[in-house]
């Protein structure tokens, strides 16, 4: 699967993309402070072994850097920790939509001067310099993108002998077209908490995988892993969150409105959009439907049957070096 920069369909598309990132929502910016305790606890342990220890906290050991780029701009908050446990590091920030790459330039260029480049860019047909970075990060960026082998052949080639590139993404399903078994799955753990609830198993509506506003969302998602570790050395892999993203995409069907899982609410994908949705409801009048116990639940038993190689992951951490 290839798309063509002159392609009229994928012109259209791509620049829905980028407007869509200029307007769209901004949790990315708050995602360290709307984040579920539960689940981001757990997310950080699953990737660094340190509940307390996101993972760009980690970047740093394996450095100095100095050269560094970032495919698809991630979120600011992570951006701006990388610049300052990295002090010698100076980052070029890629992305398809001029409203992220602004930000960039308001908030991080002026405290990081000289060390910070923005340069618009879209990623399935970037260009990157050759021997050039000895670092590359992306955060929540590749599963948009369909030329993914191509990319990885650019990541490649722009590493320095040695460089590393630090990976954080979704890398479940394409199109969020879950597999039979992770319904089942979850469907089961569903209904054993209504049955704690007080209420009757009910069988849930999926959505179809094809109603999220961005129109590269999970494109090619479950590629991800297998077509960057073709290409690049794999120094670390850590995985989580099997069962935690179908919530976004499923329903309970009976009322009262407030006691189902409706994925009208999924406006956008990835990690920090399920966490601040998991946050809302557990902060909020929904208590009693994704309750930390049932949070718990899903994490944990998604991530045996994800190591058991039973389910794919929602999310990873991997770290890759230049062959």
């Amino acid at each position: 699967m290839r798309v063509q920069a002159q392609d009229p369909t994928y012109v259209a598309q791509a620049r829905a993309e980028a407007q869509f990132w200029t307007n769209g929502p901004r949790w990315a910016d708050a995602a360290a402070e709307t984040a579920n305790i539960i689940a981001r606890r757990h997310y950080n342990l699953r990737f660094t072994g340190d509940p307390h220890l996101p993972w760009f906290e980690t970047i740093a050991r394996y450095g100095p850097f100095h050269s560094g780029a970032v495919l698809g701009a991630g979120g600011i908050p992570h951006e701006k920790r990388i610049l300052e446990t990295n002090p010698s590091l100076r980052l070029t920030i890629f992305d398809i939509s001029p409203g992220p790459l602004a930000e960039r330039d308001r908030a991080l260029a002026p405290l990081f001067p000289g060390r910070v480049q923005t340069q618009r860019a879209d990623l399935n047909f970037i260009q990157l310099p050759a021997d050039a970075y000895d670092v590359i990060i992306s955060a929540s960026a590749i599963h948009h993108v369909t030329n993914l082998e191509y990319l990885a052949e650019q990541v490649r080639r722009a590493l320095m002998p040695g460089g590393y590139f630090f990976l954080h993404d979704y890398v479940g399903e394409s199109r969020r077209r879950f597999s039979p078994l992770k319904k089942l799955v979850f469907e089961l753990l569903y209904n054993r908490e209504m049955t704690r609830q007080g209420r009757l198993p009910v069988e849930l509506e999926w959505s179809t995988g094809d109603d999220v506003a961005s129109p590269f969302c999970a494109i090619r998602s479950a590629d991800i892993l297998p077509v960057f570790g073709e290409r690049l050395a794999v120094q670390q892999l850590r995985t989580t969150g099997a069962l935690v993203f179908p919530m976004l995409f499923s329903r309970d069907p009976r009322p009262p409105a407030r006691a189902s899982l409706r994925w009208r609410l999924s406006t956008t994908c990835g990690l920090r959009k399920i966490m601040r949705v998991i946050n809302t409801r557990v902060s909020s009048a929904v208590d009693d439907l994704v309750s930390p116990a049932f949070l718990a639940q899903l994490l944990d038993i998604g991530d045996r049957l994800t190591d058991a190689g039973e389910l794919l992951p929602t999310n990873a951490f991997a770290i890759y070096r230049r062959q």
